[in-house]
């Protein structure tokens, strides 16, 4: 159980490479966060995972909304001692494929929203809730995290 005693947060849960993510660290022994906007998807992945014997606590979270991010990272740290892996699977496109031409503002702002911005707000609240405790330098490096055995991995997918 090479993950034993970790605290992970899989963002997009629900779906097939999240829900995947959570299963796979759920059976190296890791205590999982599991947060998508998807309550029914991330039930699931729940229950399959607590049937095994997992550690596992589902927060709804939509990482569109700055607010619900921000909500996420603070129900963690009341729930958990710490945060040592980060997964950040949510992402996506809502119409995959569109004619260029047709392409609108509102939809290219929810997906730059979906697909970067996201991942930067949760990389930031992660980095954010673990400095205090287990990496003091993580404030400072997003790109080029610092490398230190058995700490937190950040993972933008």
């Amino acid at each position: 159980m090479k993950l034993f005693g970790k605290t992970a947060l899989v963002t997009g849960a629900a779906g097939g490479i999240g829900s995947a993510v959570a299963q796979c660290f759920a059976a190296e022994g890791a205590s999982l966060v599991l947060s998508d906007c998807n309550r029914e998807g991330c039930s699931a992945i729940e229950e399959q995972i607590r049937k095994k014997g997992g550690n596992v606590q589902v927060i709804l979270a939509d990482v569109t909304r700055e607010n619900e991010i921000l909500d996420l990272f603070a129900e963690i740290e009341d729930s958990f001692s710490s945060l040592d892996i980060v997964v950040n699977i949510a992402g996506g496109d809502v119409e995959p494929v569109v004619d260029v031409e047709a392409i609108d503002y509102e939809r290219m702002s929810l997906n730059l929203d979906l697909n970067l911005k996201s991942c930067i707000l949760i990389c930031r609240e992660a980095c954010r809730s673990c400095s205090r405790e287990v990496w003091p330098d993580c404030k400072y490096e997003l790109a080029g995290l610092p490398r230190q055995s058995g700490t937190i991995f950040i993972f933008c997918v």
